[in-house]
């Protein structure tokens, strides 16, 4: 492998990062928040890295598949390491490992935090924070095909960090298809932020909650997070935005082009909204024998319902405090995740609509052994080998779970129902859980081994398993 491009790459990556940091710089100029240096440094420490690691000279060639995958997973833990250097300099995070798992859980878009008191940091700090989560919820590298002219090295990376099983582009250009996304993005992120506006928000609120929901992360400035508002119209926004962030980019491109063909045809969006009602539903009934208010219920049951499935992980209720069927829904929405090709986590529902359709095949291929039938989705046969790797990602998705989960239950002594939570809740990144580890306080509290298995565990799902997995197999066969 060469390790020169992955240098070099780490340069670009650095650079990128360091421009980015600009706009906190300039925040806490505004707010005079007393971190201009702090970001000044940041933005002198990354820059030089990355002009430096620029420099190196490197032999154009093609990578392999798996060359792309662990450059790719390389650059994420770099870019999350380098995007702690502010919290960690600002002096507002209790420890480096904290400011890491933080940075980490920023750039994942998971959402989890250690912070007990949010409100304490400085606006420049909360604004990097919060705008981690937008800067990772597309992708990074994806981010440096639509800004820099003409080929480059990212191109053949570029399908290794966009989610789901099916890596389809919009136009045959990939610099072009990634523009599309990012044109795509930035709309919708402008425009929540001016229905948040319109709504009551202050502009910094409004900013920081659109960054993170367009990545559907969930970091809010404010302790209670949304609840601190007290604005149904605020909810409702968030809301809607929330399952278009978690809905396939292509969706909308095929609006804009008119392919009402294939929006017709949009399997894994038909259940995506299936899901969402009937989730609702149960949950709307179920939370009803308590509140015995069908607004209030209704209101609770599709906010919780819709942030769990985009992994936005927004709450305007305990969920701990919910019945145990609705815990239970919401719990497997958890790993449910939304579509493909979007920034939300979890399994991807395309996937869990192949393994449905696989499993009903197989049942009635027991009826009738002699039938022939092909799975399709969006009136295209699925082919056997992509119904293997399906197969094989879910197998592999489970034993992670199960394997950081031991090794959850191992470092910090903690329970199993806990800890099975924290770890589906990290590699789908979600952001909350249920249980004793759904607190900032109880995770502030954990080990600095728990904090790595977490923030390990944030990475493997934002870049869907592989890349992470042969990062590592690549590590022990350098050590053999």
């Amino acid at each position: 492998m060469g390790y020169r491009l992955v240098l070099k790459t780490i340069g670009k990556i650095l650079l990128l990062e360091s421009i980015l940091m600009f706009l906190p710089l300039i925040i806490s100029i505004i707010y005079q928040d007393g971190n201009v240096s702090v970001f000044l440094s940041s933005i002198i420490i990354l820059f030089l890295l990355g002009f430096l690691f620029l420099r190196i000279k490197t032999e154009s060639k093609k990578l392999f598949l798996h060359e792309n995958f662990i450059i790719v997973a390389i650059c994420w833990i770099v870019m999350s390491i380098f995007g702690a250097v502010p919290f960690i300099l600002s002096k507002e995070f209790s420890s480096i490992i904290n400011s890491i798992f933080e940075s980490i859980s920023g750039f994942t878009a998971t959402g989890t935090t250690i912070l007990i008191n949010i409100e304490n940091l400085s606006k420049s700090i909360l604004f990097w924070r919060g705008f981690t989560q937008w800067i990772g919820g597309l992708g990074v590298l994806t981010f440096i095909i639509a800004v820099l002219p003409g080929k480059n090295s990212f191109n053949n990376m570029f399908k290794t960090e966009i989610t789901g099983p099916s890596k389809e582009k919009l136009v045959p250009k990939l610099s072009q298809n990634a523009k599309i996304l990012y044109l795509i993005y930035i709309s919708l992120t402008c425009l929540e932020i001016i229905f948040l506006l319109l709504a009551g928000m202050n502009f910094y609120d409004a900013v920081i909650h659109a960054l993170s929901n367009a990545g559907t992360g969930g970091f809010s400035n404010k302790n209670l997070g949304v609840v601190y508002y007290k604005n149904i119209f605020i909810e409702i926004i968030l809301l809607i935005f929330m399952i278009l962030f978690s809905i396939n980019f292509a969706f909308y491109y095929d609006i804009v082009e008119k392919n009402f063909k294939s929006i017709i045809q949009n399997d894994e969006f038909k259940f995506y909204i299936f899901i969402l009602i009937l989730s609702s539903v149960i949950v709307f009934f179920d939370i009803n024998k308590i509140y015995r208010s069908c607004f209030v219920s209704l209101r609770y049951s599709v906010f919780s319902v819709t942030s769990t499935i985009s992994t936005s992980g927004y709450a305007i209720i305990d969920k701990n405090n919910l019945p145990s069927l609705s815990q239970f829904i919401l719990f497997i929405l958890m790993i449910f995740g939304g579509c493909a090709g979007s920034t939300s986590g979890g399994l991807k529902l395309i996937r869990i609509l192949i393994i449905i359709k696989l499993i009903t095949r197989e049942i009635n291929k027991l009826f009738h052994p002699k039938i022939i039938e092909n799975i399709e989705i969006n009136n295209s046969s699925v082919s056997e080998k992509m119904l293997y790797d399906v197969l094989i990602y879910f197998c592999v998705f489970i034993f992670i779970i199960f394997s950081f989960t031991f090794l959850l239950i191992l470092t910090d002594k903690k329970d199993i129902w806990s800890s099975l939570n924290i770890i589906i809740s990290s590699l789908n990144n979600i952001g909350y859980c249920f249980g004793n580890l759904s607190t900032s306080k109880n995770l502030e509290n954990l080990s600095n081994l728990g904090k790595i298995i977490l923030s390990t565990c944030m990475i493997i799902g934002r870049l869907e398993i592989y890349p992470v997995i042969l990062m590592i197999l690549s590590i022990f066969k350098i050590k053999k």
